[in-house]
């Protein structure tokens, strides 16, 4: 993960690894506590700055997107599909799915 300061006008200057996550990670939603919820390749990963694994929900399939959201911002929603690699995008059965849970920190 990458960090940026945002200056007058909207411009990024000092750029810096925020977090090195190990697999990569997609799809990040930023809590009040100032870290990150994350899709990962198990479900999603709530991460410090520097990379330390906070907390982890796993689910039966690779998750590509989290969101907080809720009517107190403390619902994490996760989006996830089976994963069968580009060449059978499109092909058979559809297996996304949204999941959700409560968290402990809302959204920023």
């Amino acid at each position: 993960m990458t960090a940026f300061d945002v200056v007058a006008g909207g411009s990024l200057t000092n750029r810096r690894v925020w977090a090195e996550i190990d697999g990569g990670a997609d799809g990040v939603s930023l809590d009040a506590g100032g870290a990150l919820w994350c899709a990962t390749r198990h479900g999603a990963a709530r991460l410090a700055q520097g990379g330390q694994v906070l907390q982890r929900i796993e689910l039966d399939r690779p998750a590509f997107s989290v969101s907080l959201g809720g009517e107190n911002g403390t619902t994490l929603f996760m989006v996830a599909n089976e994963w069968n690699g580009p060449e059978n995008i499109g092909k058979g059965p559809r297996t996304g799915l949204v999941y959700f849970t409560e968290v402990e920190v809302p959204a920023s």
